[in-house]
């Protein structure tokens, strides 16, 4: 069983570049790098029309700074990051190395990696569009749609949010599934700080739902890897590390694995104090029980994300190495998460959907990598099953 499980066990590539991919993403290498200045033909808004809105603070962190506003009707976003010498720091991440970026040139790296994300990406759901970016004396500015709250909403809001996935929680279920199929399965990008504040929402008058990721994820077996460098924002190459124990292997970010400090383990882990005092419904590392109504937490981690070394050689997977994170890994996680189709089987009003929703999240969690369906087949299997329920729109 373990063995048929381990040959299946690779999940479908990121998908390639095309040409006019590419020539997008070589422009923006070239403005990066100030061979030129020319904005990319997507871009329509420039320095001058940023200058020009009258901005709101939304957040301000050690990474960057997030003002929203209004430009020529349509509701957008700045962030602005210190970097006091972005070609510099482009030639760093472009050199491998053991020691990790100082901080502010990681968070100018990061932001250049969301750059690159957003062209790549772009036009696919649940991916932010990616207005203008230059740079100021005082770093790296960019403007992008705004996407809305976040997905579960804050204060008054989270009412909101509640009866969205009373009465549509198929639309949002769908919505969840194309947003992580667009930059995991065909991006080939990795989230691992994952948690529900990384996801907006928005819902117009007439149309569905649509789910967003807020900033750039990581580029595991994404094509625009050439283009951060070895030591930019990435992951390292899946099946890239040689084991003899499930503890040789390593954990995600505990913000995903729940598990402290990177350490892996034989799939008990370690617990996160923090996040099992402050367990509720929304938190990142558990299941909610839902229809199943245990009094305890369950884990919510994949077991590759804890660490698990394969047992033998197979399709993607070879003997005596870890078992590769993959869009099959973010399978689980959706299918597991509190905050992701646990919300919504909590809240669905209606016993049909609340069924379905059921249904697909356990086909979402098998152990096995194998047993888990691709996003692109977790979203053919509720049109399928969703083909007769009526949710309406806003």
């Amino acid at each position: 069983m373990i063995r048929a499980a381990l040959a299946l066990a690779a999940a479908r590539a990121a998908a390639p570049l095309d040409a006019e991919t590419t020539k997008r993403l070589d422009h923006l290498q070239d403005l990066l790098h100030q061979a030129h200045t020319t904005p990319l033909p997507t871009w329509t808004v420039s320095h001058e029309d940023a200058d020009s809105v009258e901005w709101t603070p939304r957040a301000k962190g050690s990474a960057k700074v997030v003002e929203a506003g209004v430009l020529r009707g349509i509701s957008v976003v700045r962030k602005r990051v210190i970097c006091t010498d972005p070609i510099a720091t482009l030639a760093l991440t472009h050199k491998r190395s053991k020691r990790p970026l100082p901080k502010m040139e990681k968070h100018c790296a990061e932001a250049v990696a969301e750059l690159f994300f957003m062209e790549h990406l772009r036009g696919r759901p649940g991916i932010p569009v990616l207005r203008g970016a230059w740079y100021t004396p005082q770093g790296l500015e960019y403007v992008v749609d705004d996407a809305g709250p976040p997905l579960l909403m804050l204060g008054e809001h989270k009412k909101v949010a509640r009866e969205m996935a009373r009465k549509r929680p198929l639309r949002l279920a769908k919505a969840l599934l194309e947003c992580f199929r667009s930059f995991s399965e065909e991006g080939g990008y990795f989230l691992d700080d994952l948690t529900w504040r990384q996801f907006s929402v928005r819902e117009e008058p007439g149309r569905p739902p649509v789910i967003t990721i807020v900033d750039g994820p990581k580029a595991l077996d994404a094509p625009v890897r050439s283009y951060l460098g070895a030591s930019g924002h990435v992951l390292p190459l899946p099946n890239s590390t040689a084991c003899a124990l499930n503890s040789q292997c390593p954990a995600t970010r505990k913000h995903h694995s729940c598990i402290d400090n990177g350490v892996g383990t034989g799939r008990a882990g370690l617990v996160d104090a923090a996040a099992l005092a402050a367990w509720n419904a929304t938190t990142a590392c558990y299941w909610r029980p839902g229809s199943r109504a245990q009094g305890v937490p369950e884990r919510a981690a994949a077991p590759e994300a804890e660490g698990w070394c394969a047992s033998f050689d197979a399709s993607g997977v070879r003997a005596k190495h870890c078992v590769p994170w993959s869009s099959k890994t973010h399978v689980y996680d959706v299918g597991s998460r509190g905050w992701a189709l646990g919300f919504l089987e909590d809240h669905a009003r209606n016993a049909v959907s609340r069924r379905i929703v059921v249904g697909l999240r356990r086909k979402m969690v098998g152990k096995a990598v194998a047993a888990r369906p691709s996003f692109s087949e977790a979203l053919a299997w509720l049109a399928a099953r969703a083909s007769g329920i009526k949710e309406g729109l806003l």
